[in-house]
């Protein structure tokens, strides 16, 4: 999971960098093999953590945490 944020996290600063839409393409790419990695660990950890029955809450306060993790990087950015 560490990986996943890792890979993510140095990808995204050579976006500054390119110049071809080939290298936007490749930069997605791997900037999506990072999400890939991270996110199945994550909901297998947040699905064991849980009972049966508040799974689905589980999973929309994981999905309200990022959605507000994305905001607030945006907020601090500008």
């Amino acid at each position: 999971m560490l990986f996943g944020y890792g890979l993510s996290a140095l990808i995204t600063p050579f976006y500054s960098l390119v110049i071809s839409p080939l290298q936007v393409l490749l930069l997605r790419f791997v900037e999506r093999v990072g999400k890939g990695v991270r996110t199945v660990p994550r909901d297998s950890l947040v699905a064991g953590s849980v009972e049966k029955h508040e799974t689905g809450k589980s999973f929309g306060l994981t999905k309200r945490w990022t959605t507000a993790e994305s905001f607030s990087v945006l907020y601090w950015h500008f």
